[in-house]
């Protein structure tokens, strides 16, 4: 996972997705079913990123089923991954519905990456839905997070998304 964390931080998804296929291989070999999902829903994420939206789901899929119903963290990322999802495949209302679920579980943790991450998911799922200025005033929450934490490439990667946002 922080060899993950690097390479995203670095905008390299192909050497994340490695990275993460390769732990997801050593956790299935030791049997590990605590670490399992989070770098399954870790994983589902970066294929989201990376336009991969079929094998994200079906990651999806995996999380789901193998997530402690008390994984706040997988549950929040799984909910906004989904989300996106379904409003990418036409499904406004659900695709709304799940990633807004994952932005509010945002705000009831600490984890600051996960936090922005998830905005950033709402955002897109918003922008999806034809919700440009609620996608920008989430964005301006994810831009928030990370500038609180110092963290210069996340907040990068979000100024980023602002500037794509449809008018």
């Amino acid at each position: 996972m922080h060899v993950w964390f690097v390479e995203q931080q670095a905008g390299d998804l192909g050497a994340a997705e490695r990275a993460l296929r390769s732990g997801l291989d050593e956790l299935d070999r030791l049997g590990d079913r605590a670490y399992y999902p989070t770098v399954a829903v870790l994983l589902a994420d970066t294929l989201a990123r990376g336009g991969a939206y079929d094998e994200a789901q079906r990651w999806c899929a995996v999380v789901r089923e193998t997530t402690a119903p008390s994984d706040l963290v997988n549950i929040m990322i799984v909910d906004a991954v989904e989300g996106m999802l379904l409003a990418r495949r036409g499904d406004h209302h659900g695709g709304e519905r799940l990633a807004r679920r994952g932005a509010a579980l945002a705000d009831t943790i600490d984890f600051w990456d996960h936090k922005a991450r998830a905005y950033e998911l709402l955002a897109e799922t918003l922008e999806l839905c034809g919700k440009p200025d609620e996608a920008r005033t989430t964005l301006d929450k994810a831009l928030a997070v990370c500038e609180a934490k110092g963290d210069v490439p996340g907040a990068a990667r979000v100024r980023e998304l602002l500037g794509s946002l449809s008018a």
